[in-house]
């Protein structure tokens, strides 16, 4: 096989790596994570993977393009979870935009559940996400469909861990609310103080993604 073409192929096997962590993304995604140039040589790209990947157009994001792994693309990386096209694909493609706002963190993990020690109690916190930016620890939580009453319980389990993480951390975790509106923004910032939680929060308008 020649130098260009070992080249390309570790190129693809880097996108399909990609969609077997991150489960679905867009083409837009897909450009910031990986060096595909423009909209028209990326779709070049991911067209000439077609027989790893599935398409569906997502009406979420202006009816764009979102890919992920078919059988041929999952045994090609070894991935054992397969995963279907439903109404909670958003919820991806919006942890998706926040892994790249924090630049695609190399320790960026999904649905991990931590567990912690608290008076000989475990205690346990199952966050959409977490990862490290630059000495922070940051535990993400994606606000979608959410009802505030599940937010609430997300946030008095946080506010129970406080000192454990005072203890266990030079620094506390950071704690980022992700949502779809300001008025949701500002409804969980409230919630936080009612609780004594900091937290941040920041909404598809902030990272300008649609």
């Amino acid at each position: 096989m020649s130098t260009l073409l070992v080249r390309k192929r570790e190129s693809q096997e880097r996108i399909l790596c990609s969609l077997g962590k991150l489960g679905f993304a867009t083409r837009e995604q897909l450009q910031e994570i990986h060096p595909l140039g423009q909209k028209r040589n990326a779709l070049k790209v991911l067209q000439s993977m077609s027989q790893w990947l599935h398409t569906r157009r997502h009406p979420e994001r202006d009816c764009a393009n979102v890919y992920y792994l078919n059988k041929e693309g999952r045994q090609m990386i070894g991935c054992e979870l397969e995963r279907k096209y439903t109404s909670e694909v958003e919820h991806y493609l919006m942890r998706n935009d926040v892994f790249i706002h924090f630049n695609c963190p190399d320790d960026f993990e999904t649905e991990v559940e931590l567990v912690f020690q608290l008076h000989g109690v475990e205690k346990v916190v199952h966050p959409d996400a977490h990862f490290s930016h630059g000495d922070k620890f940051c535990l993400l939580e994606v606000d979608r469909t959410q009802s505030m009453v599940e937010n609430k319980k997300k946030l008095v389990r946080y506010a129970e861990l406080i000192p454990v993480f005072k203890e266990q951390f030079a620094y506390p975790p950071t704690i980022i609310f992700y949502t779809l509106t300001e008025s949701r923004k500002e409804r969980l910032q409230q919630l936080a103080r009612e609780y004594g939680v900091k937290i941040e929060t920041m909404s598809k308008n902030d990272l300008k993604m649609v």
